[in-house]
């Protein structure tokens, strides 16, 4: 329940900033567009996969993966 009660805080938050600077609604991205962006963020998502899986599994350790950026 706080991690709801959280989350709703900074929705609220970051609505009303947005609202007070006047910031522009964004558009709405049609599915192609969405589809590419996350093909292209699959190469970074994968790093960050690979370096979890690499430390749960004892293949190296924090230290040794952090060293290999």
């Amino acid at each position: 329940m706080p991690a709801v009660i959280l989350t709703v805080s900074n929705l609220t938050a970051a609505y009303l900033v947005a609202i007070k600077r006047g910031y522009p609604a964004g558009t709405f991205l049609a599915g192609t567009a969405v589809w590419r962006s996350l093909a292209a963020a699959l190469p970074g998502l994968a790093v960050v996969a690979i370096i979890i899986v690499g430390i749960l599994s004892a293949c190296f350790t924090a230290t040794e993966s952090a060293a290999s950026r």
